[in-house]
């Protein structure tokens, strides 16, 4: 009976997972890097308030509308059925209704409580480019591009007039609170005043030198107010037209203009990055206070029913809410406010980096969402992000063409490297951390000295831009993809090209190397991944099944599986997805669902067990594929330590066979069963999967390398270069033999330095050998665990096994984290 509630439970769903601002994540992701509070998928073209102040509306060029809890930022509703970009909305008297205008030549109406679309009101011949209610609910008046506006019945969709005049698009309208007359404003530079009830024009106000892109009428119907792509607000007397008073202080084209309630004062947007939002005091014209902080043009600006805040939106697809008395951003969600285009996890995996197209680098708690600390000082979007291999530093690529270097702990750069004629577009360190590798808009790479920041080569150029760079295990090679369609290996000390991969029939837009270095992947615009020989530069593989082009690739620390993250153009925006593949077969084993826009980049952390990616929607996720297995795990292992000891041996040794498995899940959740064992595990993985030992060496090998050891304390520079020379001429044979050379206590401090200098260069002088599958995932799941004594000792045993093993290399990173 009690097997049975067990199954029960295992097939009951598990509850959503939430991010830290309560909105609900994918399945399989952890925790989101940023939010999707006030945030459409594509520029937010207009906005306003409920009548009660608790809600907002916006439109998109996503072409939907949706419905936002003002207190929290949290979407209550989206409104689908627009065919085309939503360009204007705006909500009834008592906001059961509102009423959007769009591209596709229409304005539609929807009921706010359901999401309901009511109806279309067609007759327009362009676009519809602004939308109004008239005060009771009844009527509604649009704007189009074909140069006319429209008033019709709410209730029955009929056109009941149009009104003709302008010589230009209609870009605005709006009603008097009384309803009787209708303001517009056109791309002929002029305003004009209409009688509702005739359509008769009624006066036409003229004094701006460009398009008039929107227009209000003050509460008590005696002022109109206008912005105009000539960068400045026009104040204007309704019933003369006559011109009052200019507003000037933008530095670009003003795109919207409100009145707050009582008439007092004017908000107005701007396309600029400058003074996108300014307050000014209607009556004077004096610029009382600036918004500052959406990082796109203002598209549309709103005040509150009270008039104490202010709604603005932009084309950088957000909306902000502020302050009026005080200018201060309300709900400022922590994030990036522009697409995400890289993401690393820090070697010890507890951290993520992101960069973004809004010139900042952020650094994220990888467990909790959080961020920590953000990286500012590039002048242009951020394109590609790495930690160096210590984790201290990181390194970053940017379209203002440079690269910069940045303390980890407190957020300083500490370094930029010019050199290149255009954007750089990737960038990576080198195993040792030593150099930094960039590829650039301007069709070459560049080797960098991260020390000094100088340039030490410049490598042959591609024939295109260069989209992405890597750098082999061991440091010997470069990769890099460029829109030349090609893949192409490099010396890095020499620059020498060594070898072209050539297959893809798209723009090759990712890179990266095998954990043992001798294969090589891809990510192409051609919508597939491909798997390359290193040593021949044949084609071993290809990977087919994205619908859309494949942004970034990544390879799992067993080399087993490949990540990808791909984009797909629809209509109006960029739709994503996530892929997972075996590497042997090609096959697609799963897919990550809950992107609604493209994917930009993907990244395994140091063990494999999560990964992050990187959207168009200013976000990333974390992922962990095992989730669906973790709590059955938790489960199992009670029952493991409940059962009698047969049966717990026969279980482990099930379950520690498991662990060599090519299958997917079966790995998944074998890992996550001995995690859930944690202490039980560690002596049975390694009775199960021990660490193989270097040979014994010959006993005149030993007598050799203490005489050499001991010409390192020679007094003349010559003696003491040509015994290191000789050390190292042995190779990575002898480096466990150095290592416990080292323990030694009586060892000189010279000669303690220079052998450890030789340990390093040995064991970064060739490719490892991948070796036993269960002994790398041994270490993999070990460097999940706490960090205990047992476990330490566990990975230390790994460490100081066969210098040349990919485990005992996992080990040493491991340990150095611990």
């Amino acid at each position: 009976m009690r097997l049975f509630v067990l199954a029960v439970l295992a097939l009951m769903p598990q509850e959503a997972q939430k991010d830290r601002h309560g909105d609900s994540l994918p399945a399989g992701a952890v925790a989101r890097l940023g939010t999707v509070r006030w945030r459409h998928s594509a520029a937010v073209m207009s906005v306003v308030f409920s009548p009660d102040g608790k809600y907002a509306l916006s439109g998109s060029r996503d072409e939907t509308l949706a419905l936002w809890d003002v207190a929290t930022g949290k979407r209550l509703r989206t409104f689908e059925g627009h065919t085309a970009s939503v360009t204007s909305v705006a909500l009834s008297p008592d906001g059961k209704r509102a009423l959007s205008g769009s591209l596709d030549n229409t304005l539609v109406l929807w009921d706010v409580e359901t999401g309901k679309r009511l109806r279309a009101f067609e007759g327009h011949a362009h676009f519809v480019t602004s939308v109004a209610f008239s005060l009771d609910g009844k009527r509604a008046l649009s704007g189009s591009w074909d140069r006319t506006l429209a008033l019709w019945n709410v209730e029955t969709g009929k056109c009941l007039r149009t009104f003709e005049g302008h010589t230009g698009s209609v870009m605005s309208v709006a009603f008097s609170r009384d309803g009787k007359r209708a303001l517009s404003g056109s791309s002929d530079e002029t305003l004009a005043l209409w009688d509702v009830e005739t359509g008769e024009r009624l006066r036409a106000f003229e004094g701006h030198a460009h398009f008039v892109t929107s227009v209000a009428i003050s509460p008590d119907g005696k002022r109109a107010l206008s912005g105009s792509s000539d960068k400045t607000v026009a104040l204007w007397d309704a019933e003369t037209g006559k011109r009052l008073r200019t507003f000037r202080g933008h530095s670009y084209g003003v795109t919207s203009v409100a009145f707050d309630p009582d008439g007092k004062y004017a908000l107005t947007g701007s396309w600029g990055w400058g003074r996108t939002v300014a307050l000014w005091d209607a009556e004077s014209g004096k610029l009382l206070r600036t918004f500052k902080g959406q990082e796109g043009g203002v598209t549309s600006v709103a005040f509150s029913p009270d008039g104490k805040q202010a709604l603005t939106a932009s084309y950088d697809r957000t909306l902000a809410l502020w302050d009026v008395e005080t200018g201060k951003r309300l709900h400022e969600f922590e994030g990036h406010a522009n697409v995400v285009t890289s993401v690393a996890f820090s070697p010890d995996g507890k951290h993520a980096l992101s960069g973004s197209g809004d010139e900042t680098l952020a650094l994220w708690d990888a467990d909790t969402g959080q961020r920590l600390r953000a990286f500012e000082g590039h002048t242009g979007g951020v394109t590609s992000v790495a930690f160096s291999p210590d984790g201290k530093q990181a390194l970053s690529g940017s379209l203002d063409k440079s690269l910069a270097l940045w303390d980890v702990e407190c957020g300083e750069r500490l370094r930029v490297f010019r050199g290149h004629a255009l954007d750089v577009m990737s960038v990576a360190f080198s195993p040792d951390g030593k150099q930094a590798l960039s590829g650039s808009s301007d069709e070459t790479l560049a080797l960098w000295d991260v020390e000094t920041g100088k340039r030490l080569h410049e490598f042959e150029r591609h024939a295109h831009v260069v989209t992405s760079v890597a750098f082999s295990p061991d440091g010997k090679y470069a990769l890099s993809g460029s829109g030349d369609e090609t893949a192409a290996l490099w010396d890095p000390k020499t620059s020498q090209r060594l070898r072209a991969f050539e297959g893809h029939t798209g723009s090759v837009t990712s890179v990266a190397f095998s954990p043992d270095g001798k294969q090589a992947l891809s990510g192409s615009g051609d919508e597939t991944l491909a798997l390359w020989d290193v040593a021949t530069g044949r084609r071993l593989r290809a990977f087919e099944g994205h619908a859309g082009s494949v942004t970034s690739v990544a390879l799992s620390p067993d080399g087993k599986y490949a990540l990808s993250g791909s984009s797909r153009r629809t209509r109006t925006q960029w739709v994503g997805g996530i892929a997972l593949w075996d590497v042997e077969t090609g096959k697609r084993l799963r897919a990550f669902e809950g992107y609604s826009e493209g994917v930009t980049c993907v990244a395994f952390n140091a063990s494999g067990r999560k990964f992050i990616s990187g959207a168009q929607d200013t976000t990333a996720l974390v992922w962990h594929p095992g989730l669906s297995h973790a709590e059955n795990a938790r489960r199992w292992a009670r029952q493991w330590r409940e059962a009698d000891e047969p049966a717990r041996r026969e279980r482990l040794r099930d379950t520690l066979a498991n662990l060599k498995s090519n299958d997917f899940d079966r790995w998944e959740e074998t890992r996550e069963r001995l995690l859930a064992l944690d202490g039980d595990a560690v002596a049975p993985l390694l009775e199960a999967y021990p660490p193989e030992t270097p040979p014994a060496l010959s006993k005149q090998t030993e007598t050799e390398l203490k005489d050499l050891v001991k010409r390192l304390e020679a007094e003349e520079p010559a003696a003491r270069l040509e015994a290191q020379a000789e050390l190292e001429s042995y190779g990575r044979s002898i480096v466990g033999w150095l290592r416990k050379c080292l323990k030694e206590e009586n060892l000189p401090n010279e000669v303690r330095g220079r052998l450890e200098d030789i340990c390093r260069r040995l064991q970064s002088s060739s490719s490892f050998t991948m070796g036993d599958l269960g002994r790398v995932r041994t270490v993999l799941v070990l460097s999940d665990m706490p960090s205990r004594p047992d476990v330490k000792e566990a990975l230390q045993r790994y460490a100081e096994g066969l210098s040349d093993s990919y485990a005992g290399e996992l080990a040493r990173r491991a340990l150095r984290w611990r």
